[in-house]
């Protein structure tokens, strides 16, 4: 099969497929031993995936494996129904330079609105745990059934690893008048987010605000 692979084209990388990872690499060394680097590249990049994807699996079976680990108490409270762990990107506070400069270019923003802006970072943490997070439900496969598009949020403060639940809106709208964000023609849900503020669609009926 080795011999065979080595003499065909690109077209046929689907008998790729059916080589074992020595057999893969054996004809990857014939391949660029030729100057065939159109071949020599389709391998490399086929051991690449295979390797990639290998790496996924083992990482899925640990992090599934750990969960089932998890041991949960076994007296819960009553109304607790399911909870909730998000991956949410990491953030720190504004250091000493980046305060000065926001101050010298914005002279009317006030020192707590700076004290609430967050730098987001590459890495990902765990959020807080949330109780009875609201889920989605299936959408009816009627095509005469039409449905108002759900508009309520859920709106976390975030500080560091931890979300602290501010409260559920009808819109994002109402939140941003509730915290006093100006949205003007910008989406109201784009401002929340960018005061470093987690938005979470809410699909409940209880609400932080009377309605009007």
């Amino acid at each position: 099969m080795s011999e065979v692979i080595a003499t065909l084209g690109t077209k046929q990388a689907m008998l790729l497929d059916l080589l074992t990872d020595e057999q893969l690499q054996f004809n990857l060394e014939g391949a660029k031993a030729n100057g065939n680097n159109e071949l020599a590249n389709a391998i490399s990049e086929h051991l690449d995936a295979k390797a990639k994807a290998k790496h996924e699996a083992e990482v899925l079976e640990s992090f599934t494996n750990a969960l089932n680990a998890l041991e949960l108490p076994l007296e819960v409270p009553e109304g607790v129904f399911n909870i909730f762990r998000a991956r949410v990107r990491d953030s720190r506070k504004l250091n000493k330079k980046e305060w000065r400069e926001l101050k010298s270019t914005m002279p009317t923003i006030t020192d707590e609105e700076l004290g609430s802006r967050r730098v987001e970072l590459d890495n990902f943490v765990w959020g807080a745990w949330t109780i009875n997070k609201a889920l989605s439900q299936p959408k009816a496969s009627s095509p005469t059934t039409t449905r108002t598009r759900k508009l309520a949020v859920t709106v976390y403060s975030r500080e560091g690893t931890n979300l602290t639940n501010i409260g559920n809106f009808r819109t994002s709208t109402e939140a941003c008048e509730h915290l006093g964000f100006t949205h003007k023609g910008d989406s109201a849900r784009r401002v929340l987010e960018a005061h470093k503020l987690v938005v979470d669609d809410y699909e409940g009926e209880s609400f932080l605000l009377p309605p009007k």
